[in-house]
């Protein structure tokens, strides 16, 4: 994990000095997450709405789940999501580009 995140931060250490702005940094680490968001959404939604469906089946009072049920948790988690690439965003912004590549 540590060795990612200094691969990132050399990434985004030269393409600032290349002359990158902001948002093409921010849609170069949002372009494989987002990917991986929806497939894993395109998974786990269904698979999670079978097993609930079929755990609930057990007992005698039947409930009847909403949409927000599992639309919740996934806003929840994209938003934790999104401030997090957006506070590297912002460390990435104020940190001098010299300092990422000291080393290389």
């Amino acid at each position: 994990m540590t060795t990612l995140v200094a691969e990132k931060t050399k990434e985004i250490g030269v393409r600032k000095v290349l002359g990158a702005e902001l948002l093409q940094i921010g849609a170069l680490l949002l372009k494989t997450t987002i990917k991986q968001l929806f497939i894993a959404m395109a998974i786990g939604i269904p698979l999670a709405y079978f097993l609930i469906q079929k755990y609930l089946e057990k007992f005698l009072d039947h409930i009847i789940l909403k949409w927000w049920h599992y639309g919740l948790p996934i806003a929840v988690l994209v938003s934790i999501l999104l401030s997090t690439i957006a506070y590297m965003l912002w460390k990435a912004a104020r940190s001098n580009p010299v300092e990422a590549l000291k080393y290389e």
